[in-house]
C-alpha cells in the first residue's frame, strides 16, 4: 500500500503550539479551581515525561484531581474556555491545511493523544475531526471520579490503543501514519507504516535522521 488507510494525529506541539496538560492546570489556577502551587507539581512530572520515566498513576491523579465530583457538562464549559482562550490560537495553519486535505479524501483522520478527552473535545471539533482516541476519564454516578477508563493513551499505550483503534476499522498499523513531536512517540512512530515527525527537538529529530522518517517543521 503506497497511502495510509488511516491518519492518526498526535496533538500537543504537533497540531498545536501547547502542552494541553500544563496549560489546562494554568487556566484552573488562574480560576481559583486548582491550587496555586499547581505548577510546582506540574514540572516535576514534565522533568519525568523528558526523561521517559513519567510516573503514569501519580501523574493521572494529579491531572483530573479537578475532573473528580464534576459532570461532564460542568468540564465541558470549563474545557470550552481553556480552548477558546489558550488553545485555538496556537493551532499551527500547516496542520490545520494538511488535515482539512485529508479530511476531504475518502480517508478517516483520528486525533489521537494522551491527553483526556474532555480537554482534547473542542479541538476535534474545530478541525473536523469525528475520530479520537485518548485518554478517558471515569465516570461514577454521572460525575467524574479523578481515575481513568482502561490503558493511558501516552507512550507504548498509545500504540496499544491506535492498534486497537485500527483494527475497529478494519486495518493494521501498518497500513495507518501517524504524525508525533515527542520522543515518547517513538514507540507509536516504530509501530506503523507511515511515520512522520512533527516539530521534532534534538533527540527525536535524530532518531526520525537515522531511521529515515521524514520531518515536518510547522
Amino acid at each position: 500500500m503506497s497511502t495510509p488507510a488511516v491518519y492518526y494525529w498526535d496533538m500537543d506541539h504537533t497540531i498545536i503550539a501547547n502542552d494541553c496538560d500544563v496549560s489546562w492546570k494554568e487556566f484552573l489556577m488562574g480560576r481559583g479551581i486548582a491550587p496555586a502551587d499547581a505548577m510546582k507539581q506540574a514540572d516535576v512530572y514534565w522533568e519525568q515525561y523528558k526523561r521517559g520515566e513519567l510516573d503514569i498513576a501519580a501523574f493521572v491523579t494529579f491531572q483530573l484531581a479537578e475532573f473528580a465530583g464534576r459532570t461532564p457538562a460542568e468540564i465541558a464549559v470549563l474545557a470550552d474556555a481553556h480552548y477558546t482562550e489558550i488553545v485555538a490560537p496556537t493551532i499551527y495553519a500547516e496542520a490545520r491545511r494538511l488535515i482539512a486535505e485529508q479530511l476531504a479524501g475518502d480517508v478517516p483522520v483520528v486525533l489521537l493523544t494522551a491527553t483526556n478527552s474532555a480537554i482534547a473535545a473542542p479541538l476535534a471539533r474545530e478541525l473536523g475531526i469525528d475520530l479520537m482516541v485518548a485518554t478517558e476519564p471515569a465516570l461514577a454516578d454521572g460525575r467524574y471520579t479523578g481515575g481513568i477508563v482502561g490503558e493511558y493513551c501516552g507512550g507504548a499505550g498509545k500504540l496499544i490503543r491506535l492498534t486497537a483503534h485500527a483494527a475497529s476499522l478494519g486495518c493494521e498499523p501498518a497500513q495507518v501514519a501517524y504524525y508525533g513531536d515527542s520522543t515518547a512517540d517513538i514507540p507509536v512512530l516504530s509501530g506503523v507504516g507511515f511515520p512522520v515527525v512533527c516539530n521534532p527537538m534534538a533527540p527525536l529529530a535524530a532518531h526520525a535522521q537515522a531511521e529515515g522518517w521524514p520531518i515536518l517543521r510547522f
